[in-house]
């Protein structure tokens, strides 16, 4: 709703989604187009045209895996940025 109102989200638009089980956000971001990179603890449900990683993003070695994986989808994601 609050998308749909103010337009938050655009097609091309990179998120980082933290605690994304169990999906229905990740559904929402990859229906407007947005390039979604969704961690969680808990298993999900693929979500077509999604990258998921299941981790804890505050465990260093997650980190670590999430510039490799996305490295050319998502740059924001690098160190540094």
């Amino acid at each position: 709703e609050l998308d749909d109102r103010f337009r938050l989200l655009r097609p091309g638009q990179r998120v980082l989604e933290l605690g994304s089980a169990p999906g229905s956000w990740t559904q929402v971001l990859a229906s407007r187009g947005c390039a979604v990179a969704a961690v969680d603890l808990l298993h999900m449900p693929p979500v077509p045209d999604t990258t998921f990683v299941q981790g804890d993003f505050t465990d260093p070695a997650v980190q670590e895996l999430l510039p490799e994986r996305y490295k050319d989808q998502a740059p924001f994601l690098q160190k540094g940025n």
